[in-house]
């Protein structure tokens, strides 16, 4: 069954872009919300996106957690709110 997360990560200086990439590209698909935030479309849990993430995020800290796509709210590029939405369908 498909969800939805939000990735949040301390310290983007710190992690190696490309290393990062190859990771989030395993999701059906995701995008960079904000500067260190992601929202990943995935049938993986949680448990096996730390063990994905782990290796690469070593060096800063980050959270994932679930979220309900569907009760959502805020001020965000049109291109941005074109993904949630094509996402949804």
């Amino acid at each position: 069954m498909e969800k939805y997360f939000i990735l949040l990560i301390e310290d983007m200086g710190k992690i190696e872009w490309k290393l990062l990439k190859e990771k989030l590209d395993l999701a059906i698909d995701w995008l960079k919300i904000m500067p260190n935030s992601f929202i990943l479309r995935t049938t993986s849990n949680t448990s096996q996106w730390y063990a994905r993430l782990q290796t690469v995020l070593s060096d800063t800290t980050f959270f994932i957690t679930e979220i309900d796509i569907n009760n959502r709210t805020g001020w965000m590029s049109k291109s941005k709110w074109n993904w949630i939405n094509k996402n949804l369908q």
